[in-house]
């Protein structure tokens, strides 16, 4: 168990690095994402001024910058798992060259370098697990951080009930801006007559 401990101890710290992965592959998701929706969007615009070779460069620019990021992702995940094959078996080498000169019986040796091969992989498949799990973690916060503003942007509506015009309608101190913008509309008084 101690040979064991020793060796996933590097491993935990992938948490650190599945999380700044992940962080990175939404960044590079969301402008993905950005870019091909302002392409679909402006394509009469883009065809019209010919910059079609401008765009497909950007969109390659960020497919790939999106790719290398998803691919080590996949590289580090896959190697978690195949690389604790050849440790279990580095590990029970280890504490069979301890317990040679010991006067161990062979059935419990045996029973020994059997649960380092059968424990070693599994703990390999927790650690991936793990880092899957700190890989995926930056989705969710921006999710669930969507998903707050969503919340908090819902529009407040009113409890008076419209019957039918009477003799007019008042507005007033109307006004409306995107946030960190100038007004686009401010409307002090205005009364519309039936």
């Amino acid at each position: 168990i101690f040979i064991v401990l020793i060796i996933s101890i590097p491993f935990l710290y992938l948490n650190k690095i599945g999380y700044a992965l992940g962080k990175t592959n939404v960044k590079t998701a969301n402008i993905l994402i950005g870019v091909f929706n302002e392409t679909l969007q402006a394509v009469k615009i883009i065809i019209g001024f010919g910059e079609q070779k401008k765009s497909i460069k950007r969109a390659l620019k960020v497919i790939s910058d999106h790719l290398n990021v998803t691919i080590k992702n996949q590289i580090i995940e896959t190697s978690i798992t195949n690389s604790f094959h050849p440790i279990s078996i580095l590990a029970a080498s280890i504490s069979l060259i301890f317990v040679y000169n010991s006067s161990i019986p062979l059935s419990e040796l045996a029973a020994v370098f059997w649960s380092l091969l059968a424990c070693l992989p599994l703990m390999g498949g927790i650690i991936s697990k793990n880092y899957s799990i700190s890989n995926f973690l930056p989705s969710y916060e921006q999710l669930n951080k969507l998903k707050n503003k969503a919340t908090n942007l819902k529009e407040i509506e009113g409890d008076l009930e419209f019957h039918s015009l009477e003799k007019n309608i008042i507005i007033n101190d109307i006004e409306f801006k995107y946030s960190n913008n100038n007004y686009l509309l401010k409307i002090p008084n205005l009364t519309i007559e039936k």
